[in-house]
């Protein structure tokens, strides 16, 4: 009677132990999950060694010192003891290369398009979607380049995309790529906006606001006009991956988007050219005038607005 009672009252503080760990061990990842989301700085990466450094130590004075468990169960206790430590180590390192990987390729595709990509199998292929289409290109980029040196227009047009990257990551707007002088925006995905003709009618006034300040800038420095242009327009367009399985890009295709490559043409220095029905669905009231654009046997239908 009394071996069984000493195994019943071992199991039980075996119980008792095992909880403790589950709340401490909880605690520890809840710490370090806040921590996480601050940037990865020495200070951040000490208070993470100190919290898992107080958890093992906790654990090393519980089975050495506290004899709750006999020395039957030692080797077996430490094991056990070890699998607390173990999983949160490995689920931090899982999120931490996550988030590495996030970092280094939103350098490259906008974040939100990654984090979308980084919930499926990534094949080639693309879905129908309504989405608004944005391009913006630089008011006579060919005689600026030849009056600056390469590095300097590499710096103007870097300053110039840093304030539309900001804009459009305020606003929501998915950055799709940057082609020479040219900037490729879209809106409603991947995720899907509320009223996404007007949040990116509101995202070229922002932009054009702010590139005229700049524009002042390049002109103290470089002694030459910056201005950029704007082209809108929306519709029903394919995106997704599309190239081969080796190398594909995130993109969209469609009438839509070579409509706003051909408003943005006729857009004039510091105006947003968008196309008619877009207009209409952002409550933009304008003149419509119409052009004639490559590509399109019929003449397109605009609003020009001057910011």
């Amino acid at each position: 009677m009394k071996r069984y009672l000493s195994i019943a009252q071992l199991c039980q503080s075996m119980v008792e132990v095992k909880a403790i760990e589950f709340i401490l061990a909880l605690s520890l990842y809840i710490g370090i999950k806040f921590l996480s989301a601050f940037h990865n700085t020495q200070k951040v990466r000490e208070l993470l060694a100190g919290l898992v450094s107080l958890f093992v130590f906790f654990n090393l004075w519980l089975y050495t010192y506290s004899g709750i468990l006999g020395s039957f169960f030692s080797m077996f206790s430490i094991a056990l003891n070890a699998a607390p430590v173990i999983g949160i180590g490995a689920l931090y390192y899982i999120d931490s290369k996550k988030r590495k990987a996030l970092n280094y390729f939103s350098k490259y595709v906008d974040e939100k398009v990654v984090k979308e990509l980084m919930k499926k199998d990534i094949s080639v292929g693309g879905e129908r979607r309504e989405a608004t289409i944005v391009f913006t290109d630089v008011r006579g980029f060919t005689a600026m380049s030849e009056k600056l040196r390469a590095e300097d227009i590499v710096e103007i047009l870097n300053g110039h995309f840093d304030i539309i990257a900001d804009v459009c990551h305020k606003k929501g707007g998915t950055l799709l790529k940057f082609i020479g002088d040219a900037a490729m925006v879209a809106f409603n995905i991947p995720l899907k906006q509320e009223e996404h003709e007007k949040l990116a009618i509101e995202t070229c006034k922002e932009i054009i606001e702010l590139m005229k300040s700049y524009s002042k800038e390049v002109k103290k420095k470089y002694g030459v006009e910056f201005k950029i242009g704007i082209g809108v327009a929306s519709g029903e367009l394919v995106v997704g991956n599309i190239g081969s399985e080796r190398q594909m890009d995130y993109t969209v295709i469609g009438d839509v988007v070579n409509t706003a490559a051909r408003l943005n043409g006729v857009a004039k220095g510091w105006e947003i050219a968008v196309l008619a029905k877009t207009a209409k669905k952002a409550e933009i009231n304008g003149e419509v005038e119409k052009a004639g654009v490559k590509g399109k046997k019929k003449e397109v239908e605009f609003v020009r607005l001057r910011v």
